[in-house]
């Protein structure tokens, strides 16, 4: 009987082969472009220093999964420098590369709003916005969109986080505007996702959903803040 098990058991093992036997593949950040706001952008202090663009969360994901992304630095005192200043004080050489020939994979541009990141470059920026279009410059170039600039990229993986503003900037403008209906914003991001399918081609893709605004401390009240201690 034992001879017989053992027979068995040498006939099994014989039979198989590991060919059949695949190790899940390991994702990567390999080839990461990121897309969106001021969120991915590393905006603070309502300016874009080098500082900020570093410490961007793209660029901090992409260092701890071991594959590093450039950001388009600026020039100090930054593009546009942190307050008290604003767009108004940007200059033509805050908002000018540190490095010029760098691949970059942070396409965030503070402001951006969701129907921007497939129409807005720093050439079509109206000539009474002279700072924006240096900040779209700096960022994508003078004729780039966020999308263009992905599909170009070939991106292997991508993250997408925009929507914020297509609330904030209303509830913050004087006076307050409607913000964009929900109806209007999930036509807005099926277009902005079909007219980015050609950089999605074999890419792993993160949606990031936008908080609620009841949650942004920018619109809470003094009194609940106190509350908070």
């Amino acid at each position: 009987m034992k001879r017989a098990v053992l027979l068995s058991l040498t006939i099994f093992l014989a039979s198989c082969n590991n060919q059949g036997v695949k190790a899940p593949a390991t994702p990567t950040l390999e080839g990461y472009v990121a897309l969106g706001d001021s969120l991915t952008a590393g905006f603070q202090s309502n300016g874009l220093t080098a500082d900020g663009q570093r410490n961007s969360f793209p660029v901090l994901l992409s260092k701890l999964a071991g594959y590093p992304i450039n950001a388009p630095l600026g020039k100090n005192p930054g593009c546009p420098p942190p307050l008290p200043k604003t767009l108004l004080d940007v200059t033509a050489d805050s908002c000018t590369r540190l490095e010029p020939d760098a691949r970059i994979g942070n396409l965030g541009v503070p402001g951006a709003r969701l129907e921007d990141l497939n129409t807005r470059t720093s050439a079509n920026l109206s000539s009474n916005n002279p700072g924006e279009a240096a900040l779209y410059n700096l960022i994508l170039g003078p004729t780039e969109t966020q999308v263009s600039a992905a599909i170009k990229a070939k991106p292997q993986f991508i993250t997408l986080w925009t929507g914020g503003n297509n609330w904030l900037l209303p509830l913050l403008s004087l006076p307050p505007t409607p913000i964009t209906s929900a109806e209007i914003f999930e036509t807005q991001y099926a277009a902005l996702l079909e007219a980015l399918k050609p950089a999605t081609d074999g890419a792993k893709v993160v949606l990031i959903t936008v908080p609620g605004p009841e949650q942004a401390p920018v619109i809470t009240s003094s009194a609940t803040l106190l509350a908070f201690g």
